[in-house]
């Protein structure tokens, strides 16, 4: 069975990019473009990991993470931040919500796909 990632990302090119490489790397891929849809595709799908814009059109991706937390199916999947803004612009949130894994925009799409594949759970 693939693992199986989230993207949640409002822009279309930026998830479909992410998609598409994630896909070569062998994943299956589940993506939302808002806040709200992603916390319904996660109650819907098993995942393994899950990467999460901040700036989302409904609800942060702070949000989100908190909302995939609350969840028992899905509170010990590793969540990745990937935003345009620094990460230090961050740090507290991030700390408050135990979160470690930050990736910036622009990203090198292959160097993602690599630091996305060790987060991977040891698939069994």
């Amino acid at each position: 069975m693939k693992q199986r990632v989230l993207i949640v990302e409002d822009e279309e090119y930026v998830r479909t990019l992410l998609r598409e490489n994630l896909e070569a790397e062998g994943l299956e891929v589940v993506c939302a473009s808002t806040g709200k849809e992603a916390l319904d595709l996660a109650k819907k799908n098993h995942l393994d990991l899950a990467v999460i814009d901040i700036g989302l059109p409904d609800i942060t991706g702070f949000d989100v993470c908190k909302g995939l937390q609350a969840d028992y199916r899905t509170s010990n999947v590793p969540l990745v931040i990937l935003s345009a803004q620094k990460e230090n612009k961050y740090r507290k949130e991030m700390k408050d919500l135990g979160l470690k894994n930050f990736f910036s925009k622009p990203y090198d799409p292959v160097a993602l796909g690599r630091y996305l594949k060790e987060l991977l759970p040891v698939a069994g």
